[in-house]
């Protein structure tokens, strides 16, 4: 709320009181639908695509999420990082990408702390993991966090030895889902100082994941 509210030039808790349900302005519509890289047409009536065509060019800009320190305020900027769009499109459609950042040192020496993470999205509308996307547990929602970044279940059914940008309870980690000897999902880390998690079916309102991870800087940008 605090960074909306510097990006349109007003105080956060006008920002706080348009989340408890007060009206904006037209004003302040068009500065949120600009500073949010979102359909004015969208935000305003939810009609269409909360972001239409990404226009031409060399580069494409893709949206920032990851958690400010103290831990807890969740940061989400539009457009914060550019990318060649020519190699975006060569691994999938530029829309279903985020950028964020490795906080700690869980999978070093792989990923370094502060290095830069390109993350897929796995949205609620896409069924290329065969999640049930219906089950209750994927109406655990975060209104911190946009609609299309609520993640899925994390479960045997989300591709195995990958990196994925995991959601716990609010948090955000980025951790290696495998399967064990007994058929079972496991989130694991490269530094053997982080204890494997392994997936029961109570953790469900808690594991959520955004995305697998699919490429990484090598040092912080």
């Amino acid at each position: 709320m605090s960074e909306l509210a510097r990006r349109i030039n007003t105080a956060p808790n006008v920002v706080a009181n348009w989340i408890k349900g007060a009206t904006p302005g037209l004003d302040y519509v068009v500065a949120c639908a600009s500073a949010l890289n979102v359909s004015l047409e969208w935000l305003a009536a939810g009609i269409g695509k909360m972001r239409g065509d990404l226009p031409g060019g060399e580069f494409v800009a893709l949206d920032y999420l990851a958690q400010s320190d103290p831990v807890g305020e969740v940061v989400y900027e539009a457009g914060r990082y550019a990318f060649r769009r020519s190699w975006i499109e060569r691994i999938g459609d530029p829309q279903r990408f985020i950028t964020t950042k490795m906080s700690s040192d869980a999978m070093a020496p792989v990923i370094q702390p502060g290095a830069l993470l390109l993350v897929r999205v796995i949205g609620a509308n896409q069924t290329e993991t065969a999640v049930n996307e219906a089950s209750p547990a994927y109406q655990i929602t975060d209104e911190r966090i946009p609609q299309h970044l609520q993640g899925v279940t994390v479960n045997e059914k989300l591709p195995a030895d990958k990196n994925y940008l995991i959601r716990v309870a609010g948090r955000f980690l980025i951790r290696r889902l495998t399967i064990d000897e007994n058929g079972d999902p496991l989130l694991v880390a490269i530094n053997d100082a982080y204890q494997a998690t392994k997936i029961h079916s109570t953790h469900s309102k808690r594991l959520r994941a955004i995305g697998p991870i699919v490429w990484w800087t090598h040092t912080e940008p």
